[in-house]
């Protein structure tokens, strides 16, 4: 018999989740950890998350979801998808990079190549998703794709490794100039796109900072 899931116990264990991830990173966080954390069993952790890299999820859901907000709080008559997407990414990335809690889990993510593997699978099948790609993208569009996306991740490690800041909105454009391609918009458009929506270095750490700061209440 499937044991049923129980709101209150699950936020528990996920409140516990993103304690520990900002407070230690991923590497450093144990079932053990949250069960003492939570004061509940091993076991019954287990039930909810069977495997450690699923507890990624609800941190980047919850990022994910103020990010969204945010977004729809600077555009709210926005509808254009990739504009959104380009928006979505640049804050996305931005909460990650430029607040330092946020760091280490970061790292630890692109120093294991299975997480890095399975978190760049995720970003690809989630952009295509939210960007409702009716085709299903030939061999060529995926490894473009991937060299792209992956060579951004690079970026974020060096970043991450070194301390330096870059331009995330100008460093994520290419991928922005395939996903523009694969859906039939022109060079003009795309760089229309990227002028529209590219946030400044300046103000994107700022908003970043703040919809951190909100999660982190």
């Amino acid at each position: 018999m499937v044991r049923k899931k129980n709101a209150k116990v699950q936020n528990q264990i996920e409140a516990a989740i993103w304690q520990l991830f900002l407070t230690q990173g991923y590497t450093h966080t144990s079932y053990a950890n949250i069960a003492a954390q939570t004061q509940l069993t091993r076991t019954l952790i287990q039930h909810y998350y069977p495997h450690k890299v699923l507890m990624l999820r609800p941190v980047q859901l919850r990022v994910g979801t103020a990010v969204f907000k945010q977004v729809e709080k600077m555009y709210p008559e926005l509808n254009e998808p990739l504009a959104r997407y380009y928006l979505i990414r640049q804050l996305y990335f931005g909460v990650f990079l430029d607040n330092r809690q946020l760091n280490q889990l970061y790292l630890d993510i692109l120093e294991n190549r299975k997480l890095t593997e399975a978190s760049l699978n995720s970003d690809l099948s989630w952009s295509m998703t939210f960007l409702n790609q009716q085709h299903e993208l030939t061999d060529d569009d995926r490894f473009q794709l991937i060299s792209s996306i992956g060579g951004f991740y690079q970026l974020i490690y060096y970043a991450l490794t070194t301390g330096k800041q870059f331009d995330i909105g100008h460093y994520f454009s290419p991928i922005m100039q395939i996903l523009c391609t694969l859906s039939d918009l022109s060079h003009a458009d795309y760089v229309t796109l990227i002028h529209t929506y590219k946030i400044p270095m300046q103000k994107l750490s700022a908003i970043s900072t703040s919809i951190f700061n909100n999660l982190y209440k």
